[in-house]
């Protein structure tokens, strides 16, 4: 078998090149290399396929220490990630906004103990996400996967021994039996993951282990590919390379991965591992020994590691604000370079350096890098808990300010009269901080609820003035963005003896139309959401207590749903539930939709601007009547109460995301609570005075 100068068969360098190659062309340049992601799986695969021909050997020989063998993968990866994770870290402080770091810190305490990928999860973060915030360490979901596959990998390989001297067998033999049944229980499992929520499949573990298997079956098979014949080596060669190029090209961000979609890779990467150098081919032979592919290969880890950070990082050194190509390039060339220093300085010396002698004490050693990996952790969390507090502390301050709002904070700026000429300008840069984590609703004698999609049961929760003091009831119906004016009428729904009764779920506004639904809302839970409006509409209707309710809807991204198709919400649907409310003895308080921004406000605010207000977004793109709007045109009842905000939002130019000198939104088109709190007056206009006139 062919090796390089490391000792490292030239085939497994050579697809080490291809995997790693793939994922940085499809992190620098997307979509000219789509399917790059699939280099992740060829690295599993490789992983899987080393592992255990390695744990096998040194079983047989009877030399398989534990300790020895987790004592060798620490100093193989620890000390270069580790490098990557401190200067990620001080590179978050120096260049990243404020408002990103502290989930920054986060994520890479999260990569330091190797369990990023289950932190994602948790997140709902998607790998093929597009736009907002990247995390500069998302890449080292896949080590935390390698991490969990290596802690009990060699627990596997002692059973299968264990199992091959009771029956008889060899440990490779009773280990291949392991091995599929592995196959076959994590692909099952990766197959229902990706049918239920694609986006945290991607990261979960029981969803990958079956590529590992994959990898050690290759590994095992290895010597019976060595022994065929040449023609059939040959054609499993050339018929193995151009499997991984074509997934490369044909798999994208819609791809079930790691699903059926990437079983092909899989195959041909076991394929290629097991034939090893001798595929007896010649020229693809000589491709494969090139110099520069070797390089690459022997490289990878660090390339790996490197080239992310380097990609998030570079629109905000270089002031830019988005990744140019040009900036691309230069950020993989740099990679390159840092993978060089890092491959000679800190793998190689390592691995078989100076640190050889430590293998003399491994329980020591390994516990040295346990305890560095647990220090890198929990400095990156001591840093995050500063920059929380640092957020947490400008929303104490935007409560306090919105409690007694001045002439010209937040919505008081469009009131007729006020001349805030820097109304669209921070008036404290600190205030892009704010994000909806960091929102003060203060809801009294309560807490504020709302169904996730999904869920048809019906919740409603209570809050505002208590008993014997409530004099009138409100019910809060619909989405979101009817639950986002709770902190608007807190102000005065305990002086005015008022008790609200939120019924709110999330995505699914309430109107009478069954093929009316946001455009965002997935087609499985559509069932879900058609229960719920029909639960809390009865409910409603049924509670003579409720004199008032009050409405508004994601209006902007409504739609009706034509079974191929969306089309334009005329409001039918709307207009027939309100009728139904007046019917039953109860007026009808709607807030019209606010304009929807391009992209997450915080995430807006974060980058790099010349501007005053660089998120408002052009008065033009936005419409100027919405299905709630229509739907209102359609009554002719004085029961029924429209609250138009756009002037508060728009001139006529602009729609503005900064008002008053505050972040209108927390996101991209839910208005901040501190907003909110100072358009209360405009609320109680609405809500109050037409109760209380004759």
């Amino acid at each position: 078998m062919g090796r390089g100068r490391d000792g490292m068969v030239l085939a497994i360098q050579a697809l080490r090149a291809f995997a790693v190659l793939s994922v940085v062309v499809d992190h620098a340049f997307p979509g000219l290399w789509p399917g790059g992601f699939v280099g992740v799986d060829v690295f599993f695969v490789i992983s899987g396929c080393l592992m255990t021909t390695h744990l096998v050997r040194e079983r047989d020989a009877g030399a398989l220490s534990l300790a020895g063998f987790y004592l060798r993968r620490a100093r193989r990866l620890l000390p270069a990630a580790l490098l990557v994770l401190a200067a990620t870290a001080v590179a978050t402080l120096l260049l990243l906004p404020p408002a990103w770091r502290p989930t920054t810190l986060g994520d890479i305490a999260a990569a330091a103990a190797y369990g990023v990928n289950w932190w994602l999860v948790a997140r709902a973060v998607s790998y093929f996400a597009e736009g907002g915030p990247a995390s500069p360490v998302k890449h080292f979901w896949s080590l935390s996967v390698e991490e969990q596959f290596y802690l009990v990998w060699p627990a596997l390989v002692l059973l299968a021994a264990r199992l091959g001297r009771r029956g008889r067998g060899t440990t490779a033999s009773s280990l291949a039996v392991l091995l599929s049944a592995v196959v076959l229980l994590s692909f099952a499992a990766a197959l229902v993951a990706t049918g239920r929520d694609r986006t945290a499949a991607y990261f979960m573990t029981q969803g990958r282990v079956w590529e590992f298997a994959m990898g050690g079956l290759a590994g095992l098979a290895a010597p019976a590919a060595a022994r065929s014949g040449p023609l059939l080596r040959g054609a499993l060669f050339l018929a193995a390379w151009p499997v991984l190029f074509a997934a490369g090209f044909l798999l994208g961000p819609n791809a079930r991965v790691p699903g059926l979609d990437i079983v092909p890779v899989t195959i041909a990467t076991s394929v290629l591992f097991a034939l090893g150098d001798q595929h007896g081919v010649g020229p693809a032979g000589r491709l494969i020994a090139w110099r520069p592919v070797q390089w690459l290969g022997a490289r990878s880890y660090s390339l790996y590691l490197w080239h992310w950070p380097l990609l998030v990082f570079a629109p905000f050194l270089l002031g830019s604000g988005i990744l140019h190509p040009w900036q691309a390039a230069l950020s993989v060339l740099v990679s390159l370079g840092l993978a060089e220093l890092t491959y000679r300085q800190v793998e190689n010396r390592f691995r078989a350096g100076r640190a050889a002698p430590l293998q003399r004490r491994p329980v020591r050693a390994l516990a040295g890098y346990l305890l560095a990996s647990a220090l890198v952790a929990l400095a990156a969390l001591g840093l995050a808990a500063r920059e929380t507090e640092r957020a947490e502390d400008v929303a104490d301050r935007l409560f306090q300010l919105s409690q007694m709002p001045g002439p010209c904070f937040g919505g008081r700026a469009a009131e007729p009269g006020a001349d805030c000429p820097l109304s669209h300008r921070l008036t404290d840069e600190d205030f892009a901080l704010q994000t909806w984590s960091t929102q003060r609703v203060a809801v009294p004698n309560g807490a504020l609820c709302q169904n996730e999609p999904g869920d048809a049961v019906l919740r409603p929760c209570e809050w505002g003035a208590a008993e014997p003091k409530v004099r009138r009831r409100i019910a809060m119906l619909g989405d979101s963005h009817s639950g986002m004016w709770a902190a608007a009428i807190i102000p005065f729904a305990e002086a005015e003896g008022i008790r609200i009764i939120s019924y709110q779920a999330s995505s699914c506004a309430a109107t009478d139309d069954p093929h009316s639904f946001a455009v965002y809302l997935a087609a499985d839970r559509r069932a879900a959401c058609l229960a719920w409006r029909q639960a809390a509409t009865a409910a409603v209707l049924a509670d003579p207590s409720i004199d008032t309710v009050l409405v508004s809807a994601n209006a902007h991204q409504q739609a009706i749903w034509t079974g191929s198709g969306w089309a334009e919400d005329d409001g039918a649907g709307f207009a027939r539930l309100w009728m139904r409310i007046v019917a039953a003895g109860k007026r009808v308080v709607v807030i019209d939709d606010v304009p929807l921004l391009r992209a997450p406000l915080p995430d807006c605010l974060a980058r790099p601007h010349p501007d005053d207000d660089p998120c408002a977004r052009p008065a033009a793109e936005v419409p100027t009547v919405t299905p709630l709007g229509r739907a209102v045109a359609r009554l002719s009842t004085d029961r029924v109460t429209f609250l138009s905000l756009r002037d508060v939002f728009c001139d006529d130019a602009l729609c503005h995301a900064i008002i008053g000198g505050i972040p209108a939104y927390m996101d991209a088109d839910h208005i901040s609570a501190p907003l909110a709190r100072s358009l209360s007056p405009r609320l109680y206009a609405a809500i109050i005075r037409p109760a209380n006139a004759p």
